[in-house]
């Protein structure tokens, strides 16, 4: 069964009403200032462009750097964008870029005249950034040389991401904390990550990556197939760590006893080493909007793999996997393989029966979580129970309704 935008059909699981747009007219003059682009694409940018696409387009502007310049078809409707220029741009394809980086961050703080001008008529009541590249601080700069509240989003672990030798982390890490301690909510995309850089007088919030609004939902997995059929396992998105590659060449491994096949939703992505296995397909990309109907007629199980990799371990443990958005809206069974530290694991642990969770990289272990998923019924529980999960955590109404409140505390001052 589907649900979609309108509610839901078996009143069991599904979306909730929208935001009434009254509500929605008193939220603050919002000014988006970063380096990552709001825009209907991936990552970063469409979690983003999520949050966004149902704020009154009058009551927003987005300032973004143009290295992120993309296609308007992509952006917000009805919203002002303005681009401004950061410098030394040609020097961020070179041997130099770290010396580009790291001039950027120590010149972030004086363009906050910039952004201003760039937003110059638009009289906003609040200032929301996002911890990536260095427009955070121009961000923080302004929104306290204007008396204006500011709203700090953090997907990615600081200052991994910065492009900077790590001599530099230290002082990074103090502006950090001192913008932290700054800003009037802090929104992280997982719990580990609000743990991590909580204090105690600024305390972390979860807001986890969200569907996109209208996205469709399944309340029940679909018809099982006939019982002498093999078993398809599917992967979306990015195959981007030699750690990933190896989780699923490892999966490809254990499924030929089984004549069951791994198909990979990733386009280009997909290595040789990857190909040259014979139950492997890979696919292209499916937009996300489409994504969940897409899995649920190609694929049984869904795969989802954290790297055990010790030079991945402060991503895996801090960021969140936004696929769980999509993977969970389809109401299929879910296979998670990662370490223990990782945020899918504990999100699999703190939600029992949402996934078959394996935490090793042995074989033996992986084959007995492919043991339990050949039994159809066991299938159908995982399913229902990720999709139960995945509505109250990370269908739009709930996402947006946290992020409201956020923003609606603290209204105070407007640029002029």
């Amino acid at each position: 069964m589907r649900v979609g935008a309108q509610g839901m059909d078996d009143g069991r699981l599904g979306t909730a009403a929208p935001t009434p747009q009254a509500r929605l007219d008193h939220l603050p003059r919002l000014l988006y200032v970063g380096d990552v682009p709001v825009e209907h694409s991936v990552s970063g940018s469409a979690l983003l462009y999520r949050l966004l696409e149902g704020y009154p387009p009058q009551r927003l502007v987005v300032v973004q750097s143009p290295h992120v310049e993309k296609a308007p078809d992509r952006r917000l409707a009805g919203v002002r964008y303005e681009i401004y220029r950061l410098p030394l741009q040609r020097l961020m394809s070179t041997r130099l870029a770290d010396k580009a980086s790291l001039w950027r961050y120590w010149t972030a703080r004086r363009r906050w005249r910039t952004i201003a001008r760039a937003a110059r008529g638009f009289d906003a009541q609040a200032v929301l950034t996002v911890a990536h590249g260095w427009s955070w601080i121009t961000a923080a700069q302004l929104a306290r040389a204007r008396g204006l509240p500011l709203h700090l989003i953090v997907h990615d672990s600081m200052p991994d991401n910065m492009g900077i030798a790590r001599s530099w982390y230290p002082r990074v890490c103090q502006t950090f904390e001192a913008i932290w301690r700054q800003a009037s909510s802090r929104l992280c995309v997982s719990p580990q990550m609000a743990e991590a850089y909580a204090l105690p007088e600024a305390p972390g919030q979860v807001l986890y990556p969200s569907r996109a609004r209208g996205a469709a939902a399944f309340t029940h997995p679909p018809p099982p197939a006939a019982p002498a059929a093999p078993l398809r396992f599917g992967f979306a998105g990015t195959i981007n760590s030699p750690g990933l590659i190896q989780l699923l060449l490892t999966l490809a491994e254990a499924l030929e006893p089984m004549d069951a096949k791994l198909v990979l939703f990733s386009g280009g992505y997909v290595t040789q080493a990857l190909l040259a296995r014979r139950n492997v397909q890979a696919r292209e990309f499916v937009a996300s909007e489409l994504l969940a109907e897409e899995l649920r007629q190609a694929v049984d199980v869904l795969f989802l793999p954290m790297s055990f990799a010790p030079r991945d371990r402060t991503n895996q443990t801090l960021g969140f996997p936004s696929k769980l958005t999509e993977y969970t809206a389809a109401c299929l069974p879910l296979l998670v393989c990662g370490p223990a530290y990782c945020s899918a694991a504990r999100w699999a642990r703190e939600n029992p029966g949402v996934a078959e969770l394996v935490e090793t990289q042995d074989r033996a272990a992986l084959g007995t979580a492919l043991s339990l998923l050949a039994d159809a019924d066991h299938r159908a529980r995982l399913a229902l129970r990720a999709a139960e999960v995945g509505s109250a955590m990370f269908s739009y109404e709930a996402v947006h309704a946290k992020f409201v409140a956020a923003l609606s505390a603290g209204v105070a001052g407007a640029i002029r």
